[in-house]
């Protein structure tokens, strides 16, 4: 253990290869979940290696709790029925022994990840926040950039209800809901939903603009405003409900931001009104998933009938939570019986991550992730009483998050691509590694303080 303390002062250059590492996740350049998997977990060994001598100090006994919730969803996801199912069905092999290993091997290293960051002394969350965005801008370039080449400014205007031939076949969506994106190394077609994340993602940066001042770091503020222009332009020249809905709603949110920051009065209001927004959700969603999950729904009749039953969302929900509960589904389903094995009715993920969760990670799985990012969010509150990172800083970090999380409830595409068999569940993606990474950064980071406020009051006390 001595000897492993003397590498504390070469943490640096170990620091430096996680914002490396960070680089490329962002950029998202190979859609390997392997090897997005196998270098946190390479990073998470190096970074424990070279800084024993915090960890000693620090200890793990005040965040060790947060991680059971990550660890049971990577488990229960793991050896799930819906993993499970593509993992050895050679007619749907669309997941492979690799990417099941790493989803456990992979996603908690990457959550301690966060915490080995946030105790060392050479991470600079400035730093990370340039080169998570720098990464995510030159993706976002290089698709705005190949679908303007392919179809040109406003396509999904010019071209509405157009369709494309490949073989005599017809596409599977109109032209105006598909877009190209960088997949490893080859642009592939894909539902415009897909398309649209990155450039919401990218302008939840804009937010930087607000607290940086254009002369005193011209240089920092030219660039979350060149961040913010692009992402302007890939979600406005190629528009469509999704993108211009999602711009709007991220406005909204820079605006509640720096007038909570600005004007002490209205964090009150804004707390109250959340507050209230967030009790009505979750009572509406427990609602919604209770009553369809045991079959309440079949004998609602009228407007009840017509909200839970009969609208396209519910008929594309229900059959996934209808029986969550049963034995059938209750650790995860990818497709059931009809007359004898191997004949299967496969049953897809509906896009709404909040429902499909239960399918791919069964009924503790998903209440287990559910619970890591409440508890994410709820350690905002203690986080923005830091003054070790700055408020922009950590400002970011949270419009990233109710971005990604935000989105990815209600349209994340599993099966994306187009002419091509894709199916990447979310927790098989590079923004999920870097959500979980954000999570645990905030979580470990805010645990800290209070711990040490709670250690100079005590020392206070003792020496009164």
């Amino acid at each position: 253990m001595n000897k492993l303390k003397l590498l504390n002062r070469y943490s640096a250059a170990i620091t430096f290869l996680a914002f490396e590492f960070f680089a490329l996740i962002a950029f998202s350049y190979s859609g390997s979940f392997v090897l997005f998997g196998s270098l946190s977990l390479a990073l998470c060994v190096l970074l424990i290696l070279f800084n024993i001598g915090e960890i000693k100090a620090k200890g793990l006994s005040n965040v060790a709790l947060f991680f059971i919730p990550l660890f049971i969803f990577t488990l229960l996801t793991a050896v799930g029925n819906y993993n499970l199912f593509y993992v050895m069905n050679n007619n749907y092999k669309y997941f492979t022994w690799g990417e099941t290993v790493f989803i456990i091997l992979g996603l908690l290293p990457m959550a301690f990840n966060g915490y080995l960051l946030s105790i060392d002394r050479n991470f600079k969350l400035k730093t990370f926040i340039v080169v998570i965005f720098s990464a995510l801008a030159v993706y976002v370039l290089i698709n705005f950039v190949y679908n303007l080449i392919n179809f040109g400014a406003f396509y999904p205007v010019f071209y509405k209800n157009f369709y494309l031939y490949y073989n005599g076949i017809k596409s599977e969506v109109a032209v105006n809901e598909m877009a190209y994106v960088l997949e490893g190394f080859k642009f592939i077609e894909v539902k415009m939903s897909h398309y649209v994340l990155y450039p919401l993602l990218l302008l939840s940066s804009s937010v930087m603009l607000l607290f940086t001042s254009p002369k005193k770091e011209k240089g920092y503020f030219f660039t979350f405003l060149a961040f913010t222009i692009l992402a302007i332009f890939a979600l406005t020249f190629i528009p469509s409900l999704l993108s211009l809905t999602g711009l709007g709603v991220i406005a909204v949110l820079v605006l509640i931001i720096y007038l909570g920051k600005t004007y002490v009065k209205t964090r009150k209001a804004f707390k109250i009104i959340l507050i209230a927004l967030v009790t009505l959700f979750l009572l509406g969603y427990l609602f919604y998933v209770i009553v369809v999950s045991t079959g309440i729904s079949n004998s609602f009749t009228g407007f009840l009938k017509r909200l839970f039953v009969e609208n396209r969302f519910s008929k594309l929900i229900n059959p996934n939570l209808e029986g969550i509960f049963s034995s059938s589904k209750f650790l995860g389903f990818a497709g059931w019986e009809v007359n004898y094995w191997p004949y299967f009715e496969l049953s897809y993920p509906t896009g709404f991550f909040i429902f499909d969760t239960f399918m791919t990670s069964g009924v503790i799985g998903a209440l287990a992730i559910f619970i890591f990012i409440f508890l994410g969010f709820n350690s905002f509150k203690k986080y923005f009483h830091s003054h070790k990172d700055e408020f922009r800083l950590q400002a970011t970090l949270l419009l990233f998050l109710i971005v990604f999380v935000g989105y990815s409830a209600f349209f994340n595409e599993v099966d994306y691509a187009l002419y091509y068999r894709v199916v990447r569940p979310l927790y098989l993606t590079a923004p999920f590694s870097i959500m979980i990474f954000m999570f645990s950064y905030v979580i470990c980071k805010s645990r800290a303080d209070e711990v040490k406020v709670v250690e100079e009051k005590k020392e206070e006390v003792t020496n009164a």
